[in-house]
């Protein structure tokens, strides 16, 4: 479908690239190549970069997304994150400037900085309890964000995470 993967050890792969890739994506759990099934547990860094897509949903086999990996997809309105990620890579989500709301799964224990910087339709955030930072810039610029909720084992809030609000 477009997707490319590359190999992370004998059985777990990365979505390396995502192409020109529109409309809604479903990450699988798996993917099989030459007879062997490989499980999927990332998506590198840039992956989609600018790309059409409008709706992601992750698998529950993915457990981090790289550094820029939707970087300005402006029509991406809806993410679905897996009950089994762990890091949001810094500007992951950077100027997806459809994106209105995110549940981030208790899993999470790492969101790199400027992870939704930009993102000018956001309006509401649900920050997952076992989170003890919310990294600088995580925000910055998130102009209609009126609704977040900070479980109370945040004990820091770096520089400009919401400034520009």
């Amino acid at each position: 479908e477009g997707i490319a993967y590359s190999a992370l050890s004998a059985n777990t792969v990365e979505v390396v690239s995502g192409g020109n890739y529109t409309g809604d994506l479903v990450i699988p759990a798996s993917v099989r190549y030459e007879g062997v099934d490989y499980s999927v547990v990332s998506i590198k860094k840039q992956c989609f970069y600018r790309c059409g897509l409008t709706k992601v949903t992750l698998s529950n086999s993915i457990v981090s997304i790289g550094s820029s990996a939707f970087f300005q997809c402006a029509d991406l309105q809806d993410i679905v994150l897996s009950n089994t990620l762990t890091n949001i890579g810094s500007s992951a989500f950077y100027q997806c400037s459809s994106l209105k709301s995110i549940d981030i799964p208790t899993s999470v224990s790492v969101i790199e900085g400027q992870a939704f910087g930009e993102c000018s339709a956001l309006e509401s955030v649900n920050l997952p309890s076992g989170l003890k930072s919310i990294p600088i810039n995580c925000f910055a610029g998130c102009v209609k964000l009126g609704n977040i909720k900070i479980p109370n084992t945040v004990t820091a809030i770096n520089d400009n995470a919401f400034v520009n609000c």
